[in-house]
């Protein structure tokens, strides 16, 4: 019978195993920063769509489907990001560097509220090029 990555990974030396799993966690974060599906942050949390459709109280299939998707709702969105383990954070970037952080946007458990963090930027202008930034980090 054969050997799954996870028997070979734990006959290694100590510290070459310490250095295998140090490149994997870079590796999960270098995933989830250029990620072009939310299946990347289950991935990442080395999860199985059963593992979340049960989190989620829907079918594994629903999920598959889920993952297929382009466009989200953002409590869908959140509740797909918490039950994989992470946090959703949501900002708004002006071009100035001004940053407001939309707290708790898309958690159907939270309060509404804006958190401005702006670098001493000032208020962006009307002129400023706006970007929305979408983050997952590790809880």
């Amino acid at each position: 019978m054969g050997r799954n990555i996870n028997d070979v990974v734990a006959a290694l030396p100590k510290a070459r195993r310490e250095k295998v799993e140090a490149k994997a966690k870079q590796l999960s974060k270098e995933m989830i920063a250029y990620a072009d599906s939310i299946s990347a942050i289950r991935k990442a949390a080395e999860k199985t769509q059963l593992e979340i459709s049960r989190k989620l109280k829907i079918g594994q299939g629903s999920v598959a489907q889920l993952e297929g998707r382009k466009d989200y709702l953002l409590s869908t969105l959140h509740k797909y990001v918490s039950a994989s383990g992470y946090k959703l954070q949501i900002y708004a970037e002006a071009k100035n560097g001004a940053r407001i952080e939309l707290s708790d946007i898309g958690n159907p458990d939270a309060k509404s509220g804006l958190s401005s963090r702006a670098p001493s930027a000032g208020k962006p202008t009307r002129e400023s090029k706006r970007k929305i930034t979408v983050s997952a980090r590790s809880n």
